[in-house]
């Protein structure tokens, strides 16, 4: 929606103020106004009547327009596309072709619009584009959150991979090898504040269908991208992209555009057909599947969900065998990566109804900055699955208390089948594992399970009890589980299961985690001082214990990781500190663990402890405190920051 309290620059209102002066423009803009609000009648929303004015010809004439005249104003600072494209030509690896993209700005970010000069107090937002193809991942560097985003970046894939054989020695790939293993590149726009503390919103995904330029005999094509919501509002514009595109070298002979056009069509009616026959078949089962349950349990799963652009898919669709090479070290790392990611805020919702958020596809799920407990299991699931484990995502409920009252609701969550029937539970929210025993509840809180399903298999929960103390999880037993025909899930998921060794690598983490906790752990230091100071004591700090606190702040994560309780460690910490504190003096320490970098709220969470507020507060004789802060950084960049503030003072006698 259009927020009233920002505008786009001076030059551009200028400028939308004198054409809308232009009667044509405005009569125009009247009419749309009119026919939305008399379509929608009392229920009329801005983001209708904005929907509505963004996809008529007289807006995209005005803003078209505005475009040629922003193009001509800046002329004279922007690169050449020639001189770019010569540039580029120079770091091309010989006998490779790549896909040039050149995105030029953005447009018309109506909804998302910074003011030039910021009010106090305000963070500035930033958008950043996030592209992906094959196996390769690109961003571009954020840009001020503008109606007019400044991009000016260069993306460069490698296209070689999709040659037969996969070697540049067997020659360059050529065009039909580009048209018939070719896929679209995905395009990812993110918005966040400057300072990284918000948990970022995908704004759009889009799908660029690059190998309509295989029939170009020009250089480069100009080209723009309309950006849509995401999810349920994925018919609402968000932007405009202009981009110049082409392929490097160019192909000595062009294919015909109907050759082009035609198998493109011809890709998408089969994959549409095979989609149709799929649902219909998929919802024949399910219906039968209800019918033939023996209580009326309420719909705990379904067969489908919507991902970014506001499709129904078919779950399996959405897990994919993730290969995550050197990234990550073992599947306990992974859960543990898993539950750093950003979350999307916990939308509780009751059995049967639907998700808040949509589900990512597998290539967009890498690209956005937080994600939903329905994406992380399925994430987490795709890395097992990489690590050779038999791993499924399960759909059922878990039970919360609030007040005196006990509900279900909607829960998702991982399995793996280990050695001898062995059952494995996997919190994506903690990275906590629970061995299943039947019979037996666990401290989890799952209480019902519906559904399991993976990249190639869908099981539905036929027993006489869903409840989990009584499930087995013995998938060949056709009396307790119903399985959905692994030929038909197949058929709709053929050329996207074969295809896992071009999804996108995992980023490497780009932060420094001892520079991180070096200015981290200094800007905790002086606010404890200004603490301690606005209460009238002076604050003098042990370096040589804040070393003493690092082994253990390591050990923590390293605990996490594995599950162990620590035995060792505290035995070894005690050892240190018997070492370390004078005879007659007392210890306390605070540790805590967050995945965000600001000093003020990190201090505010250790004061909000009474044992926290007791080491800061510390009174007595020989006062010395200790500030130690260890990051561990994990791919995508996301890290865990372990805290520990300590002291050390004798005691009065």
């Amino acid at each position: 929606m259009l927020n009233r309290n920002h505008r786009p620059h001076c030059a551009s209102v200028d400028m939308i103020r004198s054409e809308l002066e232009k009667e044509y423009i405005r009569s125009a803009v009247d009419k749309l106004i009119h026919e939305a609000v008399g379509e929608a009648g009392t229920d009329v929303t801005a983001e209708a009547v904005v929907g509505r004015l963004m996809g008529s010809e007289a807006v995209q004439m005005l803003l078209t327009e505005l475009q040629a005249r922003k193009n001509k104003d800046v002329s004279n600072t922007r690169p050449a596309t020639s001189s770019l494209l010569q540039k580029i030509r120079e770091q091309l690896e010989t006998g490779h072709r790549y896909l040039y993209i050149h995105v030029i700005g953005g447009r018309a970010f109506v909804d998302h619009l910074e003011t030039e000069s910021t009010t106090a107090g305000h963070t500035p937002r930033t958008l950043q584009l996030r592209m992906t193809l094959l196996n390769q991942r690109l961003e571009s560097e954020p840009v001020a959150c503008l109606y007019e985003p400044q991009f000016g970046e260069v993306f460069l894939f490698d296209l070689q991979a999709l040659k037969q054989g996969g070697s540049s020695g067997d020659g360059m790939v050529d065009g039909n090898e580009l048209l018939y293993q070719g896929m679209p590149v995905s395009v990812a726009a993110v918005r966040r504040t400057q300072t990284g503390l918000d948990l970022g919103c995908l704004l759009s995904a889009y799908q660029f269908e690059w190998r309509r330029l295989l029939t170009e005999n020009e250089s480069y094509s100009k080209l723009v991208w309309q950006l849509m919501g995401v999810g349920s509002e994925h018919q609402i514009p968000t932007g405009l992209i202009d981009v110049e595109a082409c392929l490097l070298p160019p192909l000595d002979a062009p294919l015909p555009a109907q050759v082009v056009t035609g198998y493109l069509e011809k890709e998408r009616k089969e994959q549409g057909e095979r989609r149709r026959m799929f649902l219909a078949f998929a919802r024949e089962w399910w219906r039968e599947y209800l019918e033939g349950l023996s209580l009326d349990r309420g719909q705990l799963g379904s067969l489908f969900a919507m991902d970014e652009h506001g499709c129904s898919r078919f779950v399996c669709e959405l897990v994919r065998c993730l290969d995550v090479g050197r990234a990550l070290k073992s599947p306990e790392e992974a859960a543990r990566w898993v539950s750093l990611l950003p979350a999307l805020p916990a939308h509780h919702h009751t059995p049967g109804s639907s998700a808040p958020y949509p589900w990512y596809s597998m290539p967009i799920a890498l690209l956005a900055p937080a994600m939903c407990l329905e994406n992380k299991c399925c994430l987490l699931c795709g890395a097992l699955l990489g690590f050779g484990l038999d791993a499924w995502v399960v759909t059922g409920s878990r039970g919360i208390t609030q007040g005196d009252v006990t509900s279900e609701v909607f829960h998702m969550w991982v399995l793996t089948k280990g050695p001898y029937s062995a059952i494995t539970f996997w919190d994506v929210a903690t990275g906590g594992r629970y061995l299943h025993k039947l019979g037996k509840r666990s401290s989890h809180g799952y209480v019902r399970v519906s559904s399991l399903f993976n990249n190639k298999h869908f099981y539905a929960n036929c027993q006489a009890s869903d409840k989990i103390e009584y499930c087995c999880f013995s998938l060949d037993d056709p009396g307790a589980w119903r399985e959905l025909s692994p030929t038909t899930i197949s058929s709709l998921t053929e050329g996207v299961t074969g295809h896992e060794r071009l999804l996108p690598s995992l980023k490497p983490p780009a932060l420094d985690g001892n520079q991180r906790s070096t200015c981290l752990e200094a800007a905790i230091k002086d606010l404890i001082s200004e603490h301690r100071g606005d209460c009238g004591m002076s604050t003098h700090f042990d370096f040589h214990l804040a070393q003493v606190l690092t082994p253990a702040l390591w050990s923590f994560e390293a605990d996490v990781i594995k599950g162990w309780r620590g035995e060792q460690r505290q035995e070894l910490f005690s050892a240190a500190l018997m070492h370390t504190i004078p005879e007659g003096h007392t210890f306390k320490a605070i540790p805590l663990q967050v995945t965000h970098t600001s000093p003020s709220r990190l201090l505010s969470a250790i004061l909000s402890s009474s044992v926290g507020n007791d080491v800061v507060g510390c009174r007595g004789q020989n006062v010395k405190l200790a500030v130690r802060v260890v990051t561990v950084c994990y791919p995508q960049d996301v890290a865990a920051t372990w805290t520990m503030v300590a002291c050390s003072y004798l005691p009065p006698s």
